[in-house]
């Protein structure tokens, strides 16, 4: 079981600006990675990859409208946790790169979850939550 602590923010005005964003596996030998590009039908898609620097095997893991607010592998390197767009709002995700085996772990429907990471052991994570 996971356990999820929450750093809460509370701003008045702020402007947010998505970049690329990437994540080294510990062992360095996969990358995690985030794209922007626009489909044939001329809609914006933000995606998540990940690349074994061994072999250059190239995995896409998600694919979505909205941004994707922050990735992390986790401290053994079976899963990437990322903030993807459900609805009107950001939730975490896990995914298993091998088997894209997905775990959803926030569902809160009026609250933004992002910019997550794993505690060193795996057991907890910490996230921005609106």
């Amino acid at each position: 079981m996971i356990r999820a602590c929450v750093l809460w923010c509370s701003v008045a005005t702020f402007v947010a600006v998505t970049l690329p964003a990437t994540a080294w596996q510990e062992d360095g030998s996969r990358l995690a990675y985030t794209e922007f590009a626009w489909d044939t039908h001329g809609t914006g898609r933000h995606t998540l990859y990940t690349i074994d620097l061994h072999d250059q095997n190239r995995r896409l893991l998600t694919m979505q409208e909205r941004p994707i607010e922050g990735i992390a592998w986790a401290p053994r390197g079976d899963r990437v946790l990322y903030a993807d767009g459900w609805g009107d709002t950001l939730s975490l995700w896990s995914v298993a790169p091998s088997s894209m085996d997905l775990d959803w772990y926030t569902r809160f429907e009026i609250w933004d979850d992002s910019y997550p990471s794993w505690s060193p052991d795996g057991s907890h994570i910490a996230f921005m939550s609106n």
